[in-house]
């Protein structure tokens, strides 16, 4: 791989969760934190974490994975994690390997819009993105589609009384 670069992935992306799949034919090459604090809250539909610059005294370093990647997945995932649209940016931050330090790539949200409600709900930012989180997504999606199936049934009943 001539063109080297690490990865922190800290979401979606890790081993165990749904778009590990996309990492698959790369290195993992071990766990590891952020050195600076970051804020990182789930999405209101709780499918992924946002990771967000910040200088608030809650700010914590997060927990993630390091990989080593090659550019041309950097440009697929900078498609897949919204880069053109302007909600993430991919930036280079310092993580913390087995005590040393060294500079990876990462996708931090550049927008708090679709999270403020989880601020209220969740006080505290996450330290690490964990597959309980994933599997309320899960949750709030089959809740979801119960709530829309009764409302949509009971749409279709009272149409059919007029």
């Amino acid at each position: 791989m001539d063109d080297c670069q690490y990865l922190f992935v800290y979401g979606s992306l890790k081993k165990g969760f749904k778009n590990e799949h996309i990492l698959q034919d790369y290195t993992f090459l071990s766990t590891c934190s952020t050195l600076e604090k970051y804020e990182m809250y789930p999405t209101s539909c709780y499918s992924f974490p946002c990771l967000f610059i910040s200088d608030r005294e809650i700010a914590k370093s997060v927990k993630g994975e390091l990989y080593k990647v090659n550019n041309e997945l950097l440009k697929i995932l900078d498609i897949f994690e919204g880069v053109n649209s302007g909600f993430y940016s991919r930036e280079k931050i310092s993580v913390t390997v087995h005590n040393n330090t060294l500079m990876a790539f990462c996708y931090v949200t550049n927008t708090t819009d679709d999270i403020i409600s989880n601020i209220d709900l969740i006080p505290s930012p996450l330290q690490e993105w964990t597959i309980e989180y994933e599997n309320c997504a899960k949750e709030l999606e089959l809740y979801s589609l119960i709530l829309k199936d009764s409302v949509l049934n009971r749409n279709i009943k009272q149409k059919e009384v007029l």
